[in-house]
């Protein structure tokens, strides 16, 4: 019986420790900032998009989206927080015509592929 009291909060005890208590959000640094904290875990997070033909305030939207997804899916798979966020941008603009909101305009078109990338990471803080 000791034993398995023993086992059981020995299995507690790893389940609280690795588990995401909360999520800090996106960082662009390498480091985390919070004192008192240190990485217990970690882990490479990528989304790859494409886009041909948009608008830039389209694109914008796309990777700032796709920034979210990645901290959403670090943060659903256990993870604290995502650090060394990243991204790499290939593409060029041309000049043409599209249509948006039953209106027709001529400016610039974006196309090109991006990739958001970054460590997600598990903390132990004191």
């Amino acid at each position: 019986m000791i034993r398995r009291t023993a086992c059981l909060a020995i299995l507690a005890l790893s389940a609280s420790w690795s588990a995401a208590a909360d999520y800090y959000g996106t960082y662009t640094t390498e480091s985390f900032p919070l004192p008192n904290c240190s990485i217990v875990a970690m882990a490479p997070y990528w989304s790859s998009l494409y886009f041909d033909g948009s608008i830039s305030t389209s694109v914008n939207s796309m990777i700032q989206q796709s920034v979210r997804e990645l901290g959403e899916s670090a943060k659903k798979d256990g993870y604290n927080a995502v650090t060394g966020l990243k991204i790499f941008w290939v593409g060029g603009a041309s000049e043409g015509e599209f249509h948006q909101a039953g209106s027709r305009y001529k400016g610039m078109l974006v196309a090109g592929t991006a990739q958001v990338m970054g460590t997600a990471v598990k903390l132990q803080c004191q």
